[in-house]
């Protein structure tokens, strides 16, 4: 029993290293960006449907970027476990459920600013609703506690926006200025860190070297 323990809790030291390159900080400061930069493709000409469009292909790009990076930069430095079949089927559905929820959230969004919505919250009261949801479900099985900070920002900011919106006249509901605030934090703070990860842990023919 105890070795069991001990076991799964080297799993677990292990699995919060998954986060400590700051990767997914950056990858989740691109996925809400998109709220920011949506609206403004429509003011350069480019339609409703293509400025949604234009969302999946940098929801991609960016995805494949991060594994990219995660098995060339991070796992030769902290190598790869294999982890129990439990976390592993958290991690698919918090990941399932995350991308799903986004992209409706996107989805629901784009038509907000697009219809004759009233000036009332409940855009704004569901949207911060269903972020803390599914930001702090991800803290908790994802062993992943700055996705609480990162569920406060993104919840805030459908609010902050509307009132934007309402008391000063901000263009597409202020949600430019507040998701794009809240994703250059995200972004910031993982460049940050990956950064550090890079100092803190030298690639392994580099530590042979010197």
């Amino acid at each position: 029993m105890t070795q069991q323990l001990n076991l799964r809790d080297a799993e677990r030291k292990a699995f919060g290293m998954t986060f400590q390159d700051g990767l997914w900080d950056i990858f989740l400061g691109l996925i809400i960006s998109q709220f920011a930069i949506v609206p403004l493709l429509t003011d350069l000409g480019w339609g409703d449907f293509w400025s949604s469009m234009v969302v999946l292909p940098i929801y991609l790009l960016a995805l494949w970027g991060m594994r990219y990076l995660k098995k060339f930069i991070t796992t030769p430095r902290v190598g790869l476990v294999n982890y129990h079949q439990e976390r592993k089927s958290k991690i698919r559905k918090i990941t399932l459920i995350t991308t799903a929820t986004l992209l409706s959230g996107l989805g629901f969004g784009i038509v907000f600013f697009y219809s004759d919505a009233p000036d009332g919250s409940f855009f704004p009261a569901a949207f911060s609703i269903v972020a803390m949801v599914v930001f702090g479900g991800g803290a908790y099985f994802l062993d992943f506690p700055r996705l609480i900070i990162y569920g406060l920002l993104t919840a805030l900011s459908p609010i902050i926006g509307q009132l934007l919106w309402i008391n000063y006249g901000a263009a597409h509901h202020g949600f430019p200025i507040t998701f794009g605030i809240s994703a250059a934090v995200m972004i910031i703070v993982g460049v940050f860190m990956f950064i550090r990860f890079l100092q803190r842990y030298p690639h392994p023919t580099e530590s042979t070297q010197n």
